[in-house]
């Protein structure tokens, strides 16, 4: 067992998955419907490749995963996924600020929930009038 190629293999896999969330979700925002998506003339294309594109890298990092599995124990390897989940609210945060100059960092804040078994529940800072 080669850990190093393990760990390669995981970080790949977390990036893929990363990536093609945020591909998946600009896409889909700016196409119709999936049935519609041959129907239409003015179908978004680079949206249309991008989905495409999406679904490969998909593809692909569940491979990255089992060659990752190949060489790392499996507690170790699906702890590193978790990396997966703060890498997409980050760059899905620093994108949705880059693009919308009025949304800042701390549009969305973190508090915690007195109620339910989550410990925290994301939720919109109220403005003052």
């Amino acid at each position: 067992m080669n850990r190093c190629r393990g760990i390669f293999f995981a970080l790949a896999s977390v990036l893929l998955v990363s990536g093609a969330q945020l591909s998946m979700r600009w896409s889909m925002t700016r196409l119709p419907r999936p049935d519609q998506w041959l129907a239409l003339p003015g179908v978004d294309s680079v949206a249309l490749v991008v989905v495409l594109a999406a679904i490969f890298a998909y593809a692909l990092s569940m491979l990255c995963w089992l060659a990752a599995l190949r060489d790392l124990p499996l507690g170790r390897a699906y702890s590193l996924l978790s990396i997966s989940y703060a890498l997409v609210y980050l760059l899905a945060a620093s994108c949705r600020c880059s693009t919308n100059p009025s949304v800042s960092p701390n549009h969305w804040v973190w508090r915690w929930s007195c109620s339910g078994s989550s410990p925290s529940t994301l939720v919109r800072p109220v403005r003052p009038n």
